[in-house]
C-alpha cells in the first residue's frame, strides 16, 4: 500500500536509498558496482517523486479543473499537462 503522507513519502524513499546504501558501502566508491547502485537510487527517487507529482496534479486537476492560466504556468516550467494525465506507470 503506498505512503499517505508526504512525510511518509519521503521517508519509504529514504527506507529504499539507505537500503542501496548499504548495498553500495561493499564496493569501493569508484567501482562499476558502487557507481550503478548510486545511479539505481538516483532513479528510484526521481521514478517515486514523479509518480507522487503525478497523483497530486491528478487531485489538483479533479478538484478544480486547470485554468489556461495554469496551462501556461506548467508548459513554462516544461510540464505537459497533457502527459501528467496519462495513466502509464512510467
Amino acid at each position: 500500500m503506498p505512503p499517505e503522507t508526504t512525510q511518509e513519502f519521503y521517508a519509504e524513499i529514504f527506507r529504499k536509498c539507505s537500503i542501496l546504501e548499504s548495498i553500495a558501502s561493499q564496493y569501493a566508491p569508484t567501482s562499476p558496482e558502487y557507481l550503478a547502485v548510486r545511479d539505481a537510487a538516483e532513479a528510484l527517487s526521481l521514478v517515486l517523486r514523479r509518480k507522487s507529482l503525478r497523483t497530486a496534479f491528478q487531485k489538483l486537476k479533479s478538484m478544480t479543473g486547470l485554468t489556461p492560466e495554469m496551462v501556461e504556468n506548467l508548459q513554462r516550467m516544461g510540464i505537459d499537462p497533457d502527459e501528467m494525465d496519462e495513466d502509464d506507470e512510467s
